[in-house]
């Protein structure tokens, strides 16, 4: 009851995003990663957009082996069937149907009445459920929908077939609180739900993305929707490093299991950031530039005596290259030695002091110094500190 399945939607979701658009290959070669990562199930793309499409999600449904693929389809016939045959070479495969459960969808964008769009629901899982063994069905707006309603759609959807029914926060809208409350609402109101998982599906618009979903997780359901970076729609998605290091290292708040191998974490935000064109933000959780960087001398000097006073995740966790100290304006004597040391230039006494008063004037206006300039700066302090001295080793 404890392990939460995590789905990757990168390859989909993510690759929504406005300027995204991974190519067939790089689709292939991240998910290659992805199943290193050990991801639960790699959603590979929505086959129907086009046959370039279905061909890249039927590459990945063909070299992934130890993950379920799974391709998204709307309540469509020909959507569904082209997600079919997309994944029909996955050792697991899964078929997705994503149908509008708010009355702003319902009738604003589907023209339809409820009870036309809950026919939608039961006729697309039955669908779906003739072509795989395993169906998810979606709410679309689920956040936003009359609660009676999207647990009329879930119950007929598990009595279809389907094994995960999904609450999609589709524009970001809940908040932690109203997805606790919801999710423990389904879980009470919904008949059938012990036949199925519960997941939820976040999107990020008002920053609340991986907050959601671990609300989500805590109030009982079993399997997070995420993507690598936050990669997606809009302001993205919940972020899938933020989720698991929240769990991993926060375990008396988020007591689950996950079989992610965190180690790979780094390497797939570097693959992810390079093949989207999306640069990863210095400040970003967990994988970011700066996650592991230290350039205060207060946080240095204590870091140096006690990493854990001023570092909450060991890099090695997330396959990362370790804590970095930035040599900058605010940084301190014993963060300069340290770095300076590491750049194998160390510098003792009145050196080290020259050094750090170079440092301190160099510093004004810019963010840091280089390798480089520390190294140039190491090199003066030595030297000037030899010419200072006659040969016998006394003052001159």
């Amino acid at each position: 009851m404890d392990r939460v399945l995590i789905l990757d939607t990168t390859l989909r979701d993510g690759d929504q995003a406005a300027g995204a658009a991974l190519r067939p290959h790089e689709k292939k070669l991240l998910a290659r990663q992805l199943e290193r990562l050990k991801v639960d199930v790699i959603e590979a793309g929505f086959p129907a957009a086009s046959d370039a499409e279905l061909r890249a999600v039927q590459e990945v449904a063909r070299v992934v082996r130890d993950c379920t693929v799974s391709a998204f389809a709307r309540a469509a016939q020909r959507d569904i069937e082209r997600a079919g045959e997309a994944v029909a070479g996955a050792r697991a495969p899964r078929i997705e149907v994503a149908v509008p459960v708010s009355d702003l969808h319902v009738r604003g964008q589907l023209n339809k009445t409820r009870e036309q769009v809950l026919e939608m629901t039961r006729e697309s899982v039955r669908l779906a459920r003739r072509l795989v063994p395993d169906v998810q069905w979606i709410g679309v707006d689920s956040t936003r929908a009359d609660r009676e309603y999207l647990a009329r759609h879930m119950e007929t959807a598990i009595a279809a077939g389907a094994g995960t029914v999904s609450i999609a926060d589709t524009v970001g809208f809940a908040t932690p609180p109203e997805m606790e409350s919801l999710v423990a609402y389904l879980l009470e109101e919904v008949a059938g739900m012990g036949r199925a998982v519960l997941a939820v599906h976040c999107h990020d618009d008002l920053g609340l993305a991986t907050a959601n979903t671990l609300a989500a997780l805590s109030a009982g359901a079993r399997e997070a929707q995420c993507t690598v970076n936050g990669l997606g729609e809009r302001a993205g998605n919940a972020a899938l490093e933020e989720i698991a290091l929240a769990i991993t290292v926060r375990r008396n708040m988020y007591p689950f299991t996950l079989g992610l191998d965190t180690r790979e974490l780094a390497a797939t935000s570097r693959m992810v950031a390079e093949m989207s064109g999306f640069v990863v933000p210095p400040n970003k959780a967990v994988v970011g530039g700066n996650a592991f960087a230290h350039g205060s001398g207060m946080h240095q000097d204590a870091l140096l005596k006690a990493a854990e006073t001023y570092q909450l995740i060991d890099p090695e966790l997330v396959g990362g290259a370790g804590q970095r100290i930035v040599i900058g304006p605010h940084s301190g004597r014993r963060g300069l030695r340290h770095k300076l040391c590491a750049l194998g230039c160390a510098l003792e006494g009145e050196a080290l002091e020259r050094a750090f008063d170079l440092v301190k004037e160099l510093a004004v206006g810019r963010k840091t110094l280089s390798d480089e300039e520390l190294r140039e700066i190491a090199r003066q302090c030595l030297q000037n500190g030899q010419e200072g001295r006659n040969p016998e080793g006394g003052q001159a």
